[in-house]
């Protein structure tokens, strides 16, 4: 009987490992992403901002 109490002290301290690796993953995913639209969104500005600066000929 004691060595079944182990075992799920085991299983239990495995199961807050997984579950804490799977938050950290989610977490680095999340960020990723994150980073990855500010990113994107700072290049579009960008983008935006040349063109509007460009001058453009006016007919006469």
């Amino acid at each position: 009987m004691a060595s079944m109490v182990v075992f799920f002290q085991r299983m239990q301290f495995c199961a807050v490992i997984v579950i804490v690796i799977v938050i950290v993953i989610v977490i680095v995913i999340v960020a990723s992403m994150l980073g990855v639209s500010a990113g994107l969104a700072v290049g579009v500005q960008g983008i935006a901002h040349k063109v509007a600066s460009e001058k453009v000929p006016v007919a006469k």
